[in-house]
């Protein structure tokens, strides 16, 4: 007979390991990264104005907010794939004015978004010099706000309380051996591009913060928490999606049918490369960063399964059990 948590997700009958991204499905750090992008931009342009004519400190963050630029910034952000990306968006965001616009006025209408995104790659081949130097910027810029207030600055970020739900649905079908260790159910894990540290560190402030419980957060091992220390992997091993997942395998001496990538980005190329070596069950989650026009592709191209962030863990049980796993 299936057996269903009290929460009603199927518990599966194998050890399924979610290979999930950091930010965009569980941490909502946007923000932050658009406040550093203006303040670097603002440094690197200093005496010509910049967005806002100021340095703005996180503690002002709620004075832009709302602007029409980190609106826009927020909309354009999925094509950010490395830190230098940030400027060529800002540039995008100055030099089309009327594009941006009628984004901000129609943002679900995925027509518009195209010709944004072209404009970015034309611009990125066309700077090299100036990203490199923003690159600069723009760490010296979150070091500068970390060192000046770590809480003050960490709260331009949180996560997402839908996601946090679902992790926790998804933990509750665990069922474990004597020793601690998982027999099987769905097992988080964080295959991330941010350095593990840092992400271990905010987590934990988040607990303090009561962004997250207590046991949200643990060292690893027997503890059932939804994130452990020993579950993220990130630049301190590799950022290479491929090897994370595969690391992720090897840790749980499960075949690669049993990892699963859930990603709030649309990458063709990502998702091509862990198809072709295995890691067939990959899922996009709505809400993250991607573009409208991103989610029909990923039904189209059939290598990837859409699901919306609230409901996620019920909808991974559904997979799971049609799939007989």
């Amino acid at each position: 007979m299936p057996e269903f948590t009290a929460d009603g997700v199927y518990v599966p009958q194998r050890t399924i390991v979610i290979a999930s991204s950091f930010e965009g499905v569980v941490n909502d750090g946007a923000p932050e990264c658009g406040l550093v992008s203006f303040n670097a931009y603002q440094q690197m342009e200093e005496g010509k104005g910049g967005f806002f004519g100021r340095v703005v400190e996180p503690e002002d963050f709620g004075t832009i907010r709302g602007s029409r630029e980190m609106q826009a910034f927020l909309r354009i952000r999925p094509v950010v794939e490395v830190a230098e990306d940030y400027l060529t968006v800002l540039e995008v965001i100055d030099s089309n004015p009327v594009l941006v616009d009628t984004m901000l006025s129609d943002p679900d209408n995925p027509a518009i978004y195209d010709p944004l995104i072209d404009r970015f790659r034309q611009r990125k081949e066309e700077s090299a010099d100036a990203r490199g130097r923003f690159k600069t910027a723009f760490y010296a810029e979150r070091k500068r706000m970390q060192e000046k207030d770590w809480d003050i600055w960490s709260n331009l970020q949180s996560p997402f309380p839908d996601a946090i739900v679902e992790l926790r649905n998804l933990r509750r079908t665990q069922r474990r051996g004597d020793d601690g260790s998982v027999e099987r159910g769905f097992v988080p894990r964080y295959a991330t591009s941010k350095d593990e540290a840092s992400t271990w560190q905010l987590c934990v402030l988040y607990t303090r913060m009561q962004k997250l419980a207590p046991e949200d957060v643990g060292e690893g091992g027997a503890v059932q928490c939804i994130i452990s220390k020993d579950g993220i992997i990130g630049l301190e091993h590799t950022r290479d999606k491929l090897k994370q997942l595969q690391i992720f395998a090897e840790q749980f001496g499960v075949p690669h049918s049993q990892v699963w990538r859930l990603n709030d980005r649309y990458d063709i190329g990502q998702q091509q490369e862990l198809w072709d070596n295995g890691f067939h069950y990959q899922f996009l989650v709505r809400g993250g960063y991607a573009f409208p026009h991103d989610y029909r592709k990923a039904k189209e191209d059939g290598m990837v399964a859409v699901v919306d962030r609230k409901g996620m863990a019920k909808a991974l049980g559904e997979y799971t059990q049609k799939w007989r796993f």
